[in-house]
């Protein structure tokens, strides 16, 4: 979320700051709910919202256009929140991955604490049989 809102205050040529950062953590937590407000409203599964990120489910066959769908939808809600008028040109980037059943989304900055949370559960199954 730092890169984000780093992005959004150099876009809207703000200095740095705590001022700077609060309003933007305000705005990236607004155009995060318009983004999964828009989502339902398109038909989107979403499953969560994970800071700046939506979290969506899908069919294999559908995953494509669903995520073309949602990259739509942020880029949509980041223009209205970003931009005092129609006429904006102000828009967030997106990225995505597309995670395929049997594979699982990992982030390496979560490795330790997943790693540690797998133990935790299997000495408590071992405990439990």
């Amino acid at each position: 979320m730092a890169s984000m809102i780093g992005e959004f205050a150099r876009s809207m040529g703000a200095s740095s700051g705590l001022a700077t950062v609060r309003g933007a953590s305000a705005r990236m937590a607004m155009l995060a709910s318009l983004a999964c407000i828009l989502a339902a409203r398109h038909g989107i599964r979403l499953l969560a919202p994970i800071h700046d990120a939506v979290l969506i489910g899908s069919s294999i066959e559908q995953i494509e256009a669903h995520v073309a769908l949602i990259l739509e939808i942020m880029r949509r809600a980041s223009r209205i929140v970003l931009n005092a008028t129609a006429e904006g040109t102000h828009e967030l980037r997106t990225d995505y991955t597309i995670v395929r059943y049997p594979d699982r989304y990992s982030d390496k900055r979560g490795a330790a604490i997943w790693q540690r949370v797998m133990q935790l559960l299997a000495d408590q199954q071992r405990k439990v049989a």
